[in-house]
């Protein structure tokens, strides 16, 4: 048995970073006084992380869907920004980027424009 599997300590510091991440996260969502709507989704994904943390099976399509579904329920909370911050700065170390171009559902950088086009001389 590994010591991930016992949840002691963690030989790969991906995990352990992960692992740190998502029980930051969950202290401040149990912390925080005011009524969520979707917390039970943030509650659910971050179980989700959790058992990937202890399992050692990481799908980065399953991390980026837990990612995403964190930040659309809790992401606008100003006091959890700090843990939802860490939480997705530790996925990246799994190759999750918030960048990743093949994804549709995130924002794509405008391509440059080209500089005006000057006016004939005389027109008005």
């Amino acid at each position: 048995m590994t010591a991930a599997a016992r949840g002691g300590a963690c030989a790969d510091p991906r995990i352990a970073g992960l692992r740190t991440a998502v029980d930051r996260l969950r202290r401040d969502l149990g912390g925080h006084p005011a009524p969520l709507a979707d917390r039970e989704i943030a509650d659910r994904e971050l179980d989700a992380l959790d058992r990937m943390t202890r399992s050692g099976d990481f799908v980065a399509a399953e991390l980026r869907q837990s990612l995403l579904l964190i930040v659309a329920s809790i992401g606008s909370v100003s006091a959890l920004a700090f843990g939802v911050a860490q939480l997705r700065d530790a996925l990246e170390m799994f190759g999750v980027s918030r960048y990743d171009r093949d994804e549709p559902y995130l924002f794509r950088q405008r391509p440059p424009v080209s500089p005006p086009v000057a006016w004939p001389p005389g027109h008005r």
